[in-house]
């Protein structure tokens, strides 16, 4: 859809009406085009599909603030919102940077929609509580749950490019994932993006059980000394028992191999008479 480039105007008045100044990429994109959509449709069989894929920006009069929460800082406490339900960041089971970054609805944050992706969820651009920190981008699910998408507009205009705007394409940075009628666009179109998922996961996953399986060993010292005395005295009172057991005969030829000139054995014969005084040897 062809649409017309804010102008500095309109920007300047955004942002004295909201008291917060839009990031620069964000900025930019305005002063080139108010608002994007761009929509993409399948033919099979001479039978067209309805929009399959869809890349939306709100225009700069339609980011507004979400629905459902206080319109300022200032609002009462008695007014109704989202912020009714917010959770406390004792209660958020994310990581450490999702839970010091993850919005909220109540005047900690200031949210506006960037893109209305029904049924799924809302992009939204948040501001924090520090005023000096730059916006994110973050996805709010049907169940109202947060989910960190990019760091700034241009990274998330990048990925929504990549994902070819097919549809829930926001919902495979969410624990749940998307779902398999979802699943068969991205196999036809992005199989790509769904083996880097299953890759990550099924590493991970590895991680997990062979960590599991894993036993901890520990060396007992005192147990392995007194196992190692026990066969050094096994071991001496079998020598002595053998050499009991086996008597002294006189006169019995041995014959032991030894090795000769140019590697070949030699048999050597070695005799012991009872009444002779020394050894005789025959070869």
């Amino acid at each position: 859809m062809d649409r017309r480039p804010a102008n500095s105007t309109d920007l300047a008045l955004w942002e004295q009406r909201h008291r917060h100044s839009l990031p620069a990429d964000l900025k930019s994109f305005y002063l080139t085009t108010d608002g994007l959509t761009v929509t993409w449709k399948l033919e099979c069989n001479k039978a067209s599909l309805s929009s399959l894929g869809r890349i939306h920006i709100n225009s700069l009069s339609d980011l507004k603030r979400l629905r459902g929460t206080p319109r300022s800082r200032d609002a009462s406490c008695l007014q109704a919102s989202l912020a009714d339900i917010d959770l406390s960041d004792d209660d958020c089971n994310d990581g450490e940077r999702e839970r010091s970054q993850r919005p909220h609805f109540d005047h900690r944050s200031d949210l506006f929609e960037l893109d209305t992706c029904e049924p799924y969820g809302v992009v939204v651009l948040a501001y924090g509580s520090v005023e000096s920190a730059a916006p994110c981008i973050w996805f709010l699910d049907r169940s109202l749950q947060w989910h960190w998408l990019a760091d700034s507009f241009g990274a998330y205009f990048r990925l929504s490019v990549l994902h070819l705007g097919l549809p829930e394409w926001q919902n495979l940075f969410t624990p749940t994932g998307i779902s398999p009628a979802g699943k068969k666009w991205f196999y036809l179109f992005a199989p790509e993006r769904l083996r880097l998922d299953e890759s990550t996961t099924a590493t991970g996953s590895d991680k997990e059980q062979g960590l599991a399986a894993t036993p901890s060993v520990r060396l007992d010292v005192e147990r392995l000394n007194k196992t190692r005395a026990i066969v050094t005295t096994t071991t001496t009172t079998e020598i002595q028992e053998r050499s009991k057991s086996r008597p002294l005969t006189t006169g019995a030829s041995q014959k032991p191999f030894t090795a000769g000139i140019g590697g070949k054995p030699k048999a050597v014969t070695a005799s012991r008479s009872a009444t002779s005084a020394g050894p005789t040897r025959k070869i």
